[in-house]
């Protein structure tokens, strides 16, 4: 994966739950029209069983130091089955599947974007 140049990548800590849940709460905001996450809603996904932040978590990080991404696994049974939650802060990022052609029915392209893909 490559970001953006200048951008970082980091491990959250229980530090960054309200800079993590103004990047949730944008991004909700953007796919539903509203926003109902919390402090909670963070709280608990940083510190949910079987979810190790410092292996199961990253922040995306902007060159002026703000958290404008956050992915985390989701297991709570602890099955081998695993859940990613990704979120990025809408007015944010590189979206190259929105410089592509028009969504199918799926709402990507043509599928997903895979590693490599290019638009």
């Amino acid at each position: 994966m490559r970001i953006p140049d200048g951008w970082s990548t980091r491990r959250p800590t229980l530090a960054d739950q309200s800079a993590i849940l103004a990047v949730l709460r944008a991004s909700e905001l953007a796919s539903t029209g509203e926003p109902d996450s919390t402090l909670d809603t963070v709280r608990e996904a940083l510190t949910a069983p079987n979810c190790d932040p410092a292996r199961d978590s990253l922040l995306a990080v902007d060159p002026a130091g703000e958290v404008v991404g956050w992915t985390y696994l989701d297991n709570p049974t602890g099955s081998d089955q695993e859940f990613v939650e990704v979120f990025v802060h809408p007015d944010r990022g590189n979206r190259p599947w929105r410089r592509c052609s028009p969504p199918s029915s799926t709402g990507w392209p043509s599928g997903p974007p895979s590693s490599g893909t290019r638009c």
